[in-house]
């Protein structure tokens, strides 16, 4: 009874626009109750920046793979809109939500952030732009099947849905650091499987990273393949030196379990950011 009064205080004083205040109220519910979703999907929306809400949203996907409301709230901020009302699930009227954007790190830290690097994280922070960011590279060409499509490729198709669906859930899956999600967008017969299923759970307990898809679009598809040409922002939220990155590219798609599924992805560019 107790936790629930305070988390409607924490709702009027967001619905004030004390997000302060509402902050206040919710780390003292989650320092006696770290597992309260409620909490943390009120923190998310009222969260100092998109950086700390992204992190809040995780945390609620991890409690509770299933939670609808962070699912779309993260697909929602991938999109480039503000997060829709975090409370959604606890309340019936969802809040205006006002995001801040991030504050640039000093140049001071930048440096001091980037000395002293390992070996180790220094592979691991590169492979991270090519591997966690969507899929790994494969390095092979596209290969276009040709042949006339018969009624039950064309079936398979259809019922295989939007391939740019499964890029976006590929991003939510790594959002939410979870490895066997994420893997279930990519193709089982995919060279680089077995070895993309490792490097996930190295970097998913190295980093909290966040991944925005930034631009995705259907370039051409067939009843073998698809192709979809994208570009995904990854930023550090928190863990060693790390180089923020913009990589624009294509991958390939391939249908199986009913499902367009990643299978190559050639990466055309890719931008560090300051």
């Amino acid at each position: 009874m107790q936790t629930q009064t305070e988390l409607q205080r924490a709702k009027q004083a967001a619905a004030q626009r004390d997000f302060e205040e509402a902050r206040s109220i919710l780390q003292s519910i989650l320092d006696s109750e770290p597992r309260n979703v409620d909490a943390w999907l009120l923190s998310a929306h009222v969260a100092e920046s998109p950086e700390h809400a992204t992190r809040y949203l995780q945390r609620v996907l991890r409690l509770d793979p299933e939670n609808e409301v962070a699912q779309r709230n993260l697909l929602r901020m991938q999109k480039g809109d503000a997060p829709a009302s975090a409370e959604e699930a606890v309340v019936d009227k969802p809040l205006p939500v006002t995001p801040q954007k991030p504050k640039p790190k000093p140049l001071e830290q930048e440096e001091e952030e980037d000395t002293g690097w390992s070996s180790s994280e220094k592979t691991l922070a590169f492979a991270i732009i090519f591997l966690v960011v969507s899929f790994a590279c494969l390095g092979v060409g596209i290969v276009f099947f040709g042949g006339q499509i018969n009624a039950q490729n064309q079936q398979a198709v259809v019922d295989a849905g939007d391939p740019i669906e499964t890029v976006r859930e590929n991003i939510l899956a790594a959002n939410a650091e979870d490895v066997d999600r994420y893997m279930n967008t990519i193709h089982s017969r995919s060279p680089l499987y077995n070895s993309t299923e490792r490097a996930l759970g190295e970097a998913f307990e190295t980093y909290n990273l966040l991944y925005v898809l930034k631009n995705v679009e259907l370039i051409e598809q067939d009843d073998e393949e698809a192709i979809i040409s994208f570009t995904i922002e990854t930023t550090k939220i928190f863990g060693p030196a790390f180089a923020d990155n913009r990589v624009t590219g294509e991958m390939t798609m391939r249908i199986e379990d009913g499902m367009w599924k990643i299978y190559d992805q050639d990466n055309t560019d890719v931008e560090f950011l300051e």
